[in-house]
C-alpha cells in the first residue's frame, strides 16, 4: 500500500483501447470461429510412412465458406522463412503440406492466422 501523501498518475483514457487492439491485432484467428472450421489431418500416404512419418494435411469443414490460412512451417525445431498462405474453398479436397518426418527429422506446421475469406 502507497503512504497516503503519494499520488499515482492516471491512466489516460485511450490505454485500454489500444491494449485492447493490440491483442485483438495479436489474435490467431478473425473471432469468427475460422480456426475452428479446420480439420488437421494425418494421413498413411506411402512415400511419408516411408520415411517414418504421415501426411500433414489440413481441410476446410465449413460447406459455404472459403477459408484463408496462414501456416509457419518448422523443420528440426527451428522456425523456417517459408510463410504459407491458402485459400480452402468449401468442398474442395485436403490441402497436403507434406510429410511430418523429412531426411530423419521431424517437421510440423502451425497455424498461424485462419479467417473466412471476403470474397
Amino acid at each position: 500500500m502507497l503512504p497516503p501523501n503519494v499520488v499515482m498518475p492516471a491512466i489516460p483514457r485511450y490505454v485500454p483501447l489500444a491494449l485492447a487492439l493490440l491483442l485483438a491485432a495479436c489474435s490467431d484467428q478473425d473471432g469468427t470461429g475460422a480456426a475452428d472450421a479446420l480439420e488437421w489431418l494425418r494421413l498413411n500416404e506411402s512415400q511419408c510412412v516411408a520415411k517414418g512419418g504421415q501426411l500433414l494435411a489440413v481441410h476446410n469443414k465449413d460447406a459455404h465458406r472459403a477459408i484463408e490460412v496462414w501456416l509457419d512451417r518448422w523443420y528440426m525445431g527451428v522456425k523456417t522463412a517459408d510463410r504459407g498462405h491458402h485459400r480452402l474453398a468449401p468442398g474442395t479436397a485436403d490441402l497436403p503440406l507434406g510429410c511430418t518426418v523429412s531426411d530423419g527429422a521431424e517437421q510440423r506446421w502451425e497455424l498461424v492466422k485462419a479467417t473466412f475469406a471476403k470474397d
